[in-house]
């Protein structure tokens, strides 16, 4: 029994601290090999969800087809027709709302009528609303990446310079110099400046600067900016981001669930994107019939201005891809502004022409349009994009340049040389004498 009981003893024996002992949790613990394993069944998911999920998910925009207005922040959707687009058509009109049409039917904006005064399908629409040229910009730069080598119609609208709200700029105060590195880095860790610059509302926060050169008042935590850097630079993130607009009601599936206790949520991926509707996103009518009176709009010096330096931004980018790009500079709707904020915005305008001469970019300045013609301050109705269609095919340096934009298209030769065609045969002769192009463009 003495040795029984000796052998008890030593079996429950205080445990030491001997440090070669491994020390391990009741966790399943994995090998390098188990690592590699999981490692790339998520990078396989991440890759292949959203490609599968696009395959399954038709899609064939018509030629008047434009971002639905509730799925403006879908950038993933952006992008799918960005590429759908490069394919089929020579010329990206890019823009804000003007370009997009926010007064008018998908099938009355401006692309619709030049597509009209062309007699064929030469131009996508690829406008989004809401955008400001700094988030324009954006778009750009992380979205709009397979329209390179191609024609761009680039819209400038002035009226986001406006004022120094529209333009996002800070005009009193520190100087600009803050916008720059460590200003931004410092108020970010210390959380300085809180008081100073009051939060604003920003349409399209994931396409504006994040860290450097954000929009004077947008303050993002830390959290914010590592997400829309993570969704910028991995598609499963902007994937995600288009699953919830469309099938989740712009809600997590956590929120959307809590709404629809009874709704399973893989029913609601329906595997069908909401067609563009086929009406107007604001009331169709000339602006003095809302009894708006004459304003006096106080513009920022292209100098200060934060919306013109993306502008240009946004054109290097453009130019660097190989685009052959045209700027449409307005028009302002100059009836509804004072007699010395038109003279105010006549001298903005000049100097925004000096700068395209300069640069050797092609662009059209137009004189204003009929009052009648205008919705707002910047916005035409049908019948002044009808007149702006018709304007830019009588323009020279217009059509010269949809010459270039054929040469650089190796497909679209056909359009080229009917372009030169149209130039004699419409001298002296309006648009509706003039020969109609036609494109073997993606056939």
């Amino acid at each position: 029994m003495g040795e029984h009981d000796a052998k008890a003893a030593t079996s429950f024996r205080k445990p030491t601290n001997d440090v070669s002992e491994e020390f391990s949790s009741n966790a399943v613990r994995l090998s390098g090999r188990h690592w590699t394993i999981a490692t790339s069944i998520v990078v396989a998911t991440l890759l292949l969800l959203p490609w599968a999920e696009q395959r399954m998910e038709p899609f064939q925009p018509s030629v008047d087809y434009r971002i639905p207005y509730v799925y403006s922040e879908d950038y993933w959707l952006y992008a799918r027709y960005a590429k759908y687009a490069s394919s089929r058509y020579p010329v990206a009109v890019i823009g804000d709302s003007v370009m997009w049409g926010h007064y008018v039917a998908p099938r009355a904006t401006l692309p619709h009528f030049l597509n009209q005064e062309a007699g064929t399908d030469l131009f996508a629409n690829l406008g989004l609303d809401g955008t400001r040229q700094v988030a324009l910009t954006g778009l750009i730069k992380y979205y709009a990446g397979d329209i390179s080598k191609h024609g761009v119609l680039l819209h400038l609208n002035p009226l986001w310079m406006s004022s120094p709200d529209a333009d996002m700029s800070r005009q009193e105060g520190p100087a600009d110099g803050e916008r720059g590195v460590l200003s931004p880095l410092r108020k970010l860790l210390a959380r300085e400046g809180q008081d100073e610059e009051q939060a604003v509302r920003l349409n399209h926060v994931p396409l504006v600067p994040q860290l450097f050169s954000r929009p004077y008042g947008y303050q993002p935590t830390f959290g914010e900016m590592a997400g829309v850097s993570i969704e910028r630079h991995i598609p499963y993130f902007t994937w995600l981001r288009h699953m919830r607009m469309v099938y989740y009601e712009n809600l997590g599936i956590e929120s959307w669930s809590l709404s629809n206790p009874y709704s399973n949520p893989l029913g609601a991926i329906t595997l069908k994107v909401r067609a563009p509707d086929d009406a107007p996103q604001g009331r169709p009518a000339p602006w003095f019939e809302g009894g708006v009176e004459q304003q006096d709009f106080p513009w920022v010096a292209l100098d200060k201005s934060y919306q013109w330096r993306f502008l240009k931004e946004a054109v290097g980018i453009l130019r660097a891809r190989g685009n052959q790009v045209f700027v449409l500079l307005g028009p302002i709707n100059t009836h509804l502004i004072t007699e010395a904020s038109s003279q105010t915005y006549s001298q903005l305008k000049g100097e925004m022409q000096v700068w395209l001469n300069a640069q050797g970019i092609p662009y059209y300045a137009p004189p204003p349009l009929a009052s009648a013609l205008y919705a707002d301050a910047s916005h035409p109705l049908r019948d002044g994009y009808v007149e702006l269609a018709r304007q830019l095919f009588q323009y020279q340096p217009f059509q010269d340049w949809l010459d270039e934009v054929g040469a650089h298209e190796k497909a679209v030769d056909a359009v080229a040389h009917r372009i030169r065609r149209s130039r004699s045969a419409a001298t002296g002769r309006g648009p509706e004498h003039r020969p109609r192009l036609t494109s073997t463009y993606g056939q």
